[in-house]
């Protein structure tokens, strides 16, 4: 059989009920509030609600304004147009080449049959050089492509 005991003061001014038992353990009850401070605990929800809602406010608008990976045509063309051993005629020539190699990445070439077709369009051995211009092109024209050309790229030695 249980009874009641007396109400007292808990933490933070919140009366506590307790209760206990007449078996070996005691239970508790949850804390309850009177009603003379249903006021301050009003504020207090209100208070906490608005931070909330302050909070979340600034997550979405974190997220709206996070930045996200855009072309940078003019990075580019600095390391591949003006680099020697590729010989692309104008920046519209380098540039259609570059969206080119994207469009390869995006179809889903494999990175070693990417090396070996960028190789014989500039009649060169270098696999350096291939691959120097296969990642400026996903890099600076394509970024959302990167994660695609190091899936394709794992375990690529450099020799046929």
């Amino acid at each position: 059989m249980r009874r009641p005991l007396p109400t007292r003061m808990g933490r933070g001014g919140v009366y506590e009920a307790t209760v206990v038992s007449t078996a070996k353990w005691a239970t508790r009850t949850p804390d309850t509030r009177p009603q003379h401070q249903s006021g301050t605990y009003t504020r207090t929800v209100q208070r906490l609600a608005g931070s909330i809602a302050v909070t979340a406010a600034l997550f979405a608008a974190t997220l709206v304004a996070a930045p996200r990976a855009a072309a940078d045509t003019v990075a580019y063309l600095v390391n591949v147009h003006v680099r020697p051993g590729y010989n692309f005629p104008n920046a519209d020539a380098a540039l259609g080449y570059g969206y080119s190699v994207c469009d390869r990445v995006a179809g889903g070439v494999a990175y070693a049959q990417l090396v070996d077709q960028v190789r014989a369009d500039f009649k060169t051995d270098d696999y350096y050089q291939a691959a120097y211009l296969i990642n400026q092109s996903v890099n600076e024209l394509c970024p959302a492509q990167i994660w695609q050309l190091r899936q394709s790229a794992a375990g690529y030695t450099g020799r046929g």
